[in-house]
């Protein structure tokens, strides 16, 4: 539950800044959770979790897909809990999760020509003094 409301996520400077401040508890069995004293409202929106209208509380967004409970809200007056619930196991999964940019071939590729030009895997930030040797090996 802390991971959802981790600064990474702000929609905004202010919104980073309150989530920053966000004061976080630990249960008996050492879950993390956020106090009932804590104005929830005042964070606002993140990236990820968005208020809605009439509700009280957080939602979590899950891109395109679409959750049990917005199965139950939808269609729960037309199909009972048993067909909505199988259909949601049972269902074809067309979304996955996206690979990491720097966990792909093309990136891992990249770094180690760059490791191999310029002795280390990073991007350069200043130019390159092409006078030195662009790492230790070079010396050897």
């Amino acid at each position: 539950m802390r991971f959802f409301w981790d600064p990474q996520f702000a929609a905004s400077q202010q919104n980073f800044e309150a989530l920053k401040l966000l004061r976080f508890e630990r249960n008996r069995w050492g879950n993390w959770y956020v106090p009932l004293d804590v104005d929830l409202t005042k964070v606002g929106n993140t990236t990820i979790l968005k208020t809605r209208d009439g509700h009280t509380g957080h939602w979590q967004c899950n891109g395109g897909g679409i959750t049990l409970a917005e199965l139950f809200s939808k269609f729960g007056e037309h199909y009972t809990v048993a067909e909505l619930m199988s259909w949601y196991y049972n269902a074809d999964k067309v979304l996955r999760k996206k690979k990491h940019a720097w966990g792909s071939v093309e990136c891992k590729k990249a770094a180690m020509q760059r490791w191999k030009t310029y002795g280390r895997p990073g991007h350069q930030s200043q130019e390159i003094d092409t006078s030195r040797p662009a790492s230790r090996k070079a010396n050897q």
